[in-house]
């Protein structure tokens, strides 16, 4: 064995093991003026459009000083704003959120009174993964979905109260990290060792 194909096994299993990085973003919803109220404030729709993502749904982004009772403020949470819903005036789910490009990994903050909120996934119209949880009173509760690949996330709710809100999206595209098989390893171990050995004999 020469010492290039060793090098390439070297190559291969390293580029196996670590992968590429994963591209990770944040959509924090602090990047503009937000209002308190609702009837000030209008549905995001396009506004983060240049991230190659859009918002369908009555979600209307306003600030920390808002009134929602059982959601934690945003100055105990270090940020300013966040995305509310308000059933009372008609701002209920669901909200969709597609990407311009596939996706991964996705992940935010729920905070209510009550009730179950749900993520479902899909790439195209196929649906490709699912979570829930029940909003605990004063306590954010971390929603995240993970799939091969995604183009497209619907948020529901069901039972709840009228009132609550959600807050850090992260969302992530990009080969992830995958770990080598063991066999893998044996095999390019095996066959350092035999080029080890050959080098031993022409010296």
């Amino acid at each position: 064995m020469n010492k290039s194909i060793a090098a390439s096994l070297v190559f291969c299993s390293t580029s196996l093991q670590f992968g590429a990085d994963a591209r990770a973003s944040l959509i924090t919803f602090d990047d503009s003026y937000a209002p308190s109220r609702f009837a000030q404030g209008a549905p995001l729709s396009e506004r983060y459009a240049a991230l190659g993502v859009h918002f369908q749904g009555s979600g209307v982004v306003l600030d920390s000083y808002s009134n929602f009772e059982g959601v934690p403020g945003g100055d105990t949470y270090g940020t300013a704003n966040f995305l509310a819903f308000n059933g009372d005036v008609g701002l209920f789910p669901p909200e969709t959120v597609s990407f311009d490009s596939a996706i991964n990994y996705f992940k935010w903050d729920f905070a209510g009174t009550s009730g179950n909120a749900s993520l479902t996934a899909y790439l195209g119209n196929i649906l490709v993964g699912s979570t829930s949880t029940t909003a605990t009173f004063g306590v954010w509760n971390e929603m995240a979905l993970s799939a091969t690949a995604f183009d497209k996330v619907v948020f529901s709710v069901s039972n709840t109260d009228r009132h609550f809100v959600l807050d850090n999206l992260t969302y992530s595209s990009g080969a992830m990290a995958v770990p080598l098989p063991a066999s893998a390893w044996l095999f390019a171990s095996a066959a350092l060792g035999l080029f080890g050995a050959a080098r031993r004999k022409r010296a």
